[in-house]
C-alpha cells in the first residue's frame, strides 16, 4: 500500500462522506451503550460479547457506524440459528461458523487474524471483511508488524516466484506494491490457512463494503483493479483468493428469498436499508 501524500487526497474525501452516509442510515436509539445501535433487530446482543469480548477495546471499536465488525455481526450471526441455508456466493453446506479467530502462520510469529473461518465438507474458508479500511492508510505500528510478518514467512518458507508465497517475496522487495489493497494481511492468512487446515482445499474470501454508484469514482475501481490483479497472482495456488462486495452478497442472498425462512425478508431489508447507500449526491 502506497503511503504517498495523494492518497489521502484521493481517498480521504470518499471516506469521510461515507462515514456520513452510513451514521445517517444507522438508527440512534439513546441506549446506554451505543455500540448496540450498529446492530440489526436480529443479532443477538450476548452472542456479539461471546465473540468480541476478549479485545479490551470491543466497545468502542464497534460503536462506529463505519464499524466493520458490527458490520460482520449484522450480515452473519442472525444465521448461527441455522448455519446451514448461509451462502457466501457459490459456497454453500456450511458446517461451523465462527467470528474472530487466529491461526498461527508456522513462522513463530505474530498470528494470523480472521472475522470469521467458516467449514464445509471439502473447504476451509477464512474470512476478511472491510468497510471503510481500505481508504485510509493502517497506523505505522501495523504496517511495521506486517513488514516484519512478511519477513518471517519469506525466510520460513523459501524462494518462490509463484503462488501467495510469491506474492510474498514481491511484497519483502517493495512492500508498496499495492496502493489500496492491503495484501500483506491477505498473503499472511493464506499462509495460515496452508499452515493450518487440514480440508482439500482452503478458500480466503474477501468481504467488502462500498457505495452503490461504486462505478462512478476511481478509488473503488482501483480496489477491484487490485483484488482481480491478486487473484491472477495466486491462481492454481492452495488457496482460491474469492472476493465479492456486500451488495453483490445481498443481492445474491435475494435470489434465494423462497429456500429461506421467515425472518430472510425483513432482515435482508433492514441490512439494505442499512448499506445499501451511494456516495453522490442524493
Amino acid at each position: 500500500m502506497t503511503l504517498d501524500a495523494d492518497k489521502n487526497q484521493l481517498f480521504g474525501v470518499a471516506e469521510a462522506k461515507l462515514r456520513d452516509r452510513l451514521a445517517a442510515a444507522t438508527p440512534r436509539r439513546s441506549h446506554d451503550e451505543s455500540w448496540t445501535d450498529n446492530l440489526v433487530n436480529l443479532v443477538d446482543q450476548e452472542r456479539v460479547k461471546a465473540a468480541y469480548s476478549s479485545d479490551p477495546d470491543w466497545r468502542q471499536d464497534l460503536a462506529p457506524a463505519h464499524s466493520s465488525a458490527a458490520m460482520t455481526a449484522n450480515l452473519f450471526l442472525p444465521w448461527s440459528r441455522d448455519i446451514s441455508r448461509l451462502t457466501l456466493g457459490s459456497l454453500r453446506g456450511l458446517e461451523s461458523f465462527q467470528l474472530e479467530v487466529s491461526r498461527p502462520t508456522g513462522t513463530g510469529g505474530t498470528p494470523a487474524f480472521f472475522d470469521a473461518l467458516a467449514n464445509t465438507r471439502e473447504h476451509s474458508i477464512g474470512i476478511e471483511i472491510k468497510c471503510l479500511e481500505y481508504l485510509a492508510d493502517p497506523p505505522q505500528k501495523y504496517l511495521d508488524g506486517y513488514r516484519s510478518s512478511i519477513a518471517e514467512i519469506c525466510t520460513t518458507y523459501g524462494r518462490s516466484e509463484t503462488g501467495w508465497l510469491g506474492v510474498a517475496h514481491r511484497l519483502q522487495r517493495e512492500f508498496a506494491g499495492y496502493r489500496i489493497l492491503f495484501a500483506a494481511q491477505l498473503v499472511k492468512q493464506a499462509i495460515a490457512l496452508l499452515h493450518g487446515s487440514p480440508a482439500t482445499q482452503q478458500i480466503l474470501l474477501y468481504l467488502f463494503w462500498e457505495p452503490v454508484d461504486w462505478p462512478k469514482y476511481d478509488c473503488f475501481e482501483l480496489h477491484r483493479s487490485e483484488l482481480a490483479n491478486l487473484q491472477n497472482e495466486v491462481l492454481g495456488d492452495r488457496v482460491q483468493l474469492i472476493h465479492m462486495s456486500v451488495h453483490e452478497l445481498l443481492q445474491d442472498w435475494r435470489t434465494r428469498v423462497h429456500s429461506q425462512p421467515e425472518w430472510f425478508q425483513g432482515y435482508v431489508a433492514e441490512l439494505e436499508r442499512r448499506y445499501e447507500l451511494s456516495l453522490g449526491d442524493e
